[in-house]
């Protein structure tokens, strides 16, 4: 179950948001989209950082 403030793994596909696809994007989930399967999470790689929306199957929840 992955939740709002969640630390995620960001996987397959999110090569079309991250140009570098040997970085696996990481990012805090912001929210859940009313509805849906979808999660609108901040991201960051490198030096950089977006707000972007990705479906369940490509977030991984970080636990330690």
């Amino acid at each position: 179950m992955i939740s709002k403030g969640d630390l995620v793994w960001i996987h397959h596909g999110a090569k079309d948001v991250v140009r570098n696809e040997e970085i696996a994007p990481r990012g805090i989930v912001i929210r859940k989209l009313p509805d849906s399967i979808w999660y609108r999470v901040y991201m960051s790689w490198s030096d950089k950082t977006k707000i972007a929306d990705f479906p369940v199957q490509m977030l991984e929840k970080i636990v330690e």
